[in-house]
């Protein structure tokens, strides 16, 4: 039987995220080698190419066993932790929770804070470490043991349960919730013995680490990610939504344009069909009187539109085109234009005032090119 030679590496956080790591390292058959680190320095050589786990402060990590509904195969352990929100000091949704497993009265879950484990993770990302899993330091102890480690002792009453508490806190912790049920497998706080201890009954899965969790936790260390995440979620709805917005304003603009030009033909010629464009009712009326339109109607149509613009609010009978003599009759204005067609008269541009007698309320209007 060919014996397993890849070392595995234990580092046991502290309840602060930049705070000393206890670490064991073991290989093989070795007694193994531990110690502490700040920084990642002393750690035996090759250790971060072998099997790596990160245990938890079980202070740091909320324990609850709760029901679920039994059609649920696989229950959500964030929509769990729903049911007891208000007994928690944490905003569910900044919690990762996971499933460890479950007895008759319902789940265990675990659950710890994103931002604080990701803070830890980034740490050990810069020492190059990547932790392939995840748990709490109670979770090498067996259900109904405890065990010191330096100044605070680690609990697990039972299998869904366990805590962190400094020494002095014991006692009265024990007596409380407990009594003495619970034992110790070691006496002796050597801080190197007890990882020894913890890393002989750790579970074969991987805990906090899951596959899906792992990138994101990894990437929420990141300074300003927040920001970023946020950023590219408004590009992406700017892209996303620009044809529809750009097309929107463009259509809004041609429909400005066009409630401009039925107010000035309106005006002019007072009650017009809402539903023919402004252009195509002119040409109509003036192809009525000579049977065909063509460049020089355009022409003059334009170089006439300040005389129009000015006309007093009324009603124009009608509009001819005389083709033949390429000028435009304005039929039945309004009288007293002399003044006003003498104005625009200028240019190439002629405007004569036709008909207009005293009594009678209409009178009509050639507009011309003006004739050598």
């Amino acid at each position: 039987m060919k014996m397993n030679t890849q070392g595995h590496l234990i580092l046991r956080a502290s309840h602060q995220s930049d705070a000393l790591f206890h670490w064991f390292y073991s290989r093989g058959r070795d007694e193994g080698l531990g110690g502490t680190t700040r920084d990642g320095s002393n750690l035996p050589a090759g250790c971060r190419e072998g099997r790596v786990t990160l245990l938890l402060p079980a202070g740091c990590v909320i324990f609850r066993v709760l029901p679920a509904n039994s059609r649920w195969k696989r229950p959500d352990p964030q929509v769990l932790l729903w049911q007891v929100e208000d007994e928690l000091l944490a905003d569910v949704s900044q919690l990762h929770a996971i499933i460890t497993g479950r007895d008759q009265t319902g789940h265990y879950v675990q659950a710890v804070d994103k931002e604080w484990l990701s803070r830890v993770l980034h740490q050990l990302a810069q020492w190059g470490i990547c932790p392939g899993a995840i748990h709490p330091d109670s979770a090498g102890l067996e259900p109904g043991y405890c065990i010191r480690l330096c100044d605070e002792w680690v609990f697990r009453p039972t299998p869904g349960t366990a805590a962190t508490l400094p020494e002095s806190w014991c006692e009265a912790w024990l007596a409380q919730q407990h009594g003495s049920c619970l034992e110790v497998p070691n006496t002796d706080a050597d801080p190197v013995a007890v990882m020894q201890i913890l890393s002989r009954n750790l579970p074969e899965g991987r805990g906090f680490q899951s596959a899906k969790e792992h990138l994101r936790l990894s990437l929420a260390g990141l300074p300003g990610r927040r920001l970023l995440a946020f950023a590219c979620i408004l590009c992406l709805v700017v892209l996303c939504f620009y044809p529809m917005l750009s097309a929107g304003a463009r259509y809004w603009l041609a429909w400005r344009l066009e409630q401009h030009s039925f107010r000035q033909v309106e005006m002019t010629f007072g009650n017009t069909p809402r539903g023919v464009p402004p252009g195509v009712w002119l040409e109509n009326r003036a192809r009525g009187s000579s049977g065909r339109v063509g460049s020089r109607f355009t022409e003059v149509f334009h170089a006439s539109n300040a005389f129009l613009h000015n006309l007093p609010h009324g009603h124009v009978e009608s509009v001819l085109w005389d083709g033949k003599e390429m000028q435009l009759h304005l039929v039945d204005v309004p009288a007293g234009l002399a003044v006003l067609a003498q104005q625009h008269s200028q240019g190439s541009l002629e405007v004569v005032v036709q008909d207009e007698n005293p009594g009678i309320p209409g009178a009509q209007v050639v507009i011309r090119e003006r004739r050598p």
